[in-house]
């Protein structure tokens, strides 16, 4: 099983992203999603995970041409 801070870095991986220009993209994005959790205070698991997979939702979303 898994410890919550390695779920959370399976989750915003950008292994999956073959492109440079997209992969550095996304990782530019990820980390302003990170650190406004840090802003914020926000700790909890679940807030971050839940944070996380919205931002990688959208991004592949916005990719793909495609509105949320």
């Amino acid at each position: 099983m898994l410890i919550d801070d390695k779920i959370l870095v399976q989750m915003s991986s950008a292994n999956d992203i073959k492109e440079k220009d997209k992969r550095d993209a996304y990782l530019l994005g990820l980390k302003k999603v990170i650190a406004d959790l840090r802003g914020l205070g926000v700790k909890e698991f679940s807030e971050v995970a839940t944070a996380l997979s919205k931002y990688r939702r959208e991004w592949m979303a916005a990719q793909d041409g495609l509105v949320l």
